[in-house]
């Protein structure tokens, strides 16, 4: 568990394989992108499990208190210790978690999530890649504010979706996944809700595809799962709301400038 932190998770390539993983940031959740300096070596952070390892040099983990990760940098530097002040201001960084913020596609830069269970509350993007976002499986709830340029899924390059069960919240003007490549269908619906609201997805005989509480107010909703299938009737419900929704195309979107292209599914 996250609890608090700036950025939860940065690296220049992220990728989760397992586990049970809770995030709650101030500015993005989980974070690719390069270095800012050449001190900062990080190639890969692979989550494992309980455990977040780095295969080149250390991955920094940084909380409000300044907190850099326990293990130290297998370069030989040292850490030290947040004080005891009690401060918990986030500390001045000139780039967004010491990493490159650019907005060029770095197509070394990744986020993939291959298994496990996510469920993450930014301030910031919840996934935000100078590169491209591979999601090919595990469950994944994404909550982002709304009234904010920030979004859940936030990326330079591609979005690969190959599988996983994908519930995002956020704002509604911000849906702008332009290099979509996917393996299963994406609903993007307008639905206001506040914090602590339930929305749930059901298919023409009443059975859930999907349910989530979001920890955020929101105005959109994004849902992806292998178990959507073109050219049936969902219901997407949320408290005294119903939306029902005719999934004729592989991406189904009422909201304006999301951006989506859809490319059809992958030939793996």
């Amino acid at each position: 568990n996250i609890d608090e932190s700036y950025e939860g998770i940065e690296g220049y390539r992220v990728t989760i394989n397992n586990g049970d993983i809770n995030i709650t940031s101030s500015d993005d959740a989980i974070n690719a992108s390069k270095p800012s300096s050449s001190t900062e070596t990080t190639t890969e952070t692979n989550v494992n499990a309980t455990t977040l390892s780095s295969s080149v040099d250390s991955v920094k983990i940084t909380s409000d208190t300044g907190m850099t990760p326990p293990t130290p940098p297998s370069n030989g530097e040292t850490t030290t210790p947040p004080s005891a002040s009690g401060n918990t201001t986030p500390p001045e960084r000139p780039n967004r978690g010491g990493m490159e913020s650019g907005m060029g596609n770095d197509t070394s830069a990744y986020i993939k999530i291959n298994d496990g269970t996510l469920n993450i509350s930014a301030g910031g993007d919840g996934l935000d890649s100078n590169g491209s976002i591979i999601i090919n499986g595990g469950n994944l709830s994404v909550s982002s504010p709304s009234n904010s340029p920030d979004s859940y899924i936030d990326q330079n390059g591609s979005i690969i979706i190959n599988g996983g069960n994908i519930i995002g919240f956020g704002d509604k003007s911000v849906e702008k996944l332009t290099s979509t490549e996917l393996n299963q269908p994406v609903i993007v619906q307008s639905l206001s809700g506040a914090a602590g609201s339930e929305v749930t997805l059901v298919d023409s005989n009443g059975e859930t595809i999907i349910s989530q509480t979001s920890s955020q107010d929101f105005n959109t909703v994004f849902i992806s799962t292998p178990t959507l299938k073109l050219n049936e009737t969902y219901t997407l419900k949320c408290g005294d709301l119903e939306s029902s929704i005719s999934l004729t195309e592989l991406i189904m979107s009422n909201v304006q400038g999301n951006g989506f292209r859809g490319k059809g599914p992958r030939n793996n």
